[in-house]
């Protein structure tokens, strides 16, 4: 167990080195509890050693020793829209940044990888001390973001759902829910309540995928049968479109005889709730839906959800670069993965989820 002498040389050292010390990261990177660093910068503050501010202290010669409340540090968040999930991502984000002393500066790409490399540039330019990005394009080979994020001289953390498609040799760390656990928690959960055939309908594009093949292994898990209509693609931008194919996707379940589903986006199940409700039938009975997604609203009606954990994968981003600070020499990156629930009528939603 290390001293206390030695502790606070740890301290002086890295006051020194970089005129700052957060407690969550330096209470990790040195293997002590936070309560124990707290308790030594208490010491060292009584000493006239260093200032203390919110969660951790500063050199008494750094600016922020002037202003007691004056964050650690700024990390950047560049997100494509203002969808339900990504929302509770940020928000769980923002909130455990604060909770270390650190601010979030917000930046939105629209949709566009344009806009997206516009706003890695212009982040970078802010001198962040960690930029944390949702993707805009699935694609690997596409120019953007993985060239600009090579040019971001920060640590960078790729956030969800780009796990399986960040290339190979790139070093941003990766921070993601568990989208194939999640389709396989819907399909075990409908083959349990006695459906031997269960349609799926994923319309994003960044986790279509991922589903796809989790709902393979749980059918082939469960020697179900894998005839059932299967729609793997993209939303778009046409409401109409999507509505159309929504509609589609109801006619084809109904007319082969299967009664259960798992869609996503969480939009997607509820509009196709609503969609069964106009025609007069039950979202129970006539086509059992399991939505995934983070909103765990159908639930109140005796609908399961997968509820994806939004806000901790929001947190751990936060986390991860909290870490990277600490770290004095480069690591590899790391890549996380949370995994989902499922919310039953028997299973309350979480607190995440009920906070709105």
């Amino acid at each position: 167990m290390m001293l206390a002498d030695e502790r606070h040389e740890l301290i002086r050292r890295e006051l020194a080195r970089r005129g700052r010390v957060e407690v969550t990261a330096f209470a990790a990177a040195i293997g002590c509890s936070q309560m124990t660093i707290r308790r030594d910068l208490e010491a060292l503050a009584a000493a006239g050693e260093l200032q203390r501010i919110r969660g951790g202290a500063v050199a008494l010669a750094h600016p922020a020793a002037q202003t007691v409340d004056a964050p650690l540090g700024t990390f950047g968040l560049i997100v494509p829209n203002s969808r339900r999930y990504l929302s509770r991502v940020v928000r769980g984000a923002v909130d455990a940044a604060k909770d270390a002393g650190f601010q979030v500066v917000i930046g939105s790409s629209q949709g566009s990888v344009e806009e997206e490399a516009r706003q890695i540039r212009h982040l970078s330019a802010l001198d962040i001390d960690a930029l944390m990005l949702v993707p805009t394009t699935t694609d690997t080979g596409a120019p953007a973001p993985w060239d600009e994020l090579s040019r971001v001289p920060a640590s960078v953390v790729v956030i969800d759902p780009a796990s399986a498609w960040a290339p190979a040799q790139s070093r941003a760390d990766v921070v993601a829910a568990d989208h194939r656990a999640g389709a396989r928690l819907a399909v075990e959960h409908l083959a349990g309540r006695g459906h031997e055939r269960i349609a799926l309908l994923a319309l994003d594009a960044a986790t279509s995928t991922h589903l796809g093949e989790g709902y393979d292994d749980a059918l082939r898990a469960h020697g179900l049968d894998d005839s059932a209509p299967r729609v793997l693609g993209t939303e778009g931008r046409d409401p109409e479109a999507t509505a159309e194919r929504i509609r589609l996707f109801l006619d084809e379940c109904l007319a082969t005889g299967v009664r259960a589903a798992l869609v996503a986006p969480d939009e997607a199940g509820t509009a196709l709730i609503a969609e069964l409700r106009a025609r007069k039938l039950d979202p129970r009975r006539d086509l059992e839906v399991i939505s995934h997604g983070d909103d765990a609203a159908h639930a109140g009606e005796g609908l399961a959800v997968v509820a994806l954990p939004a806000r901790a994968v929001g947190a751990q981003a936060v986390e991860t670069c909290v870490r990277r600070l600490a770290q004095s020499d480069p690591a590899p990156p790391r890549r996380v993965t949370i995994a989902p629930h499922l919310v039953t009528r028997e299973t309350p939603a979480s607190t995440e989820n009920r906070r709105g």
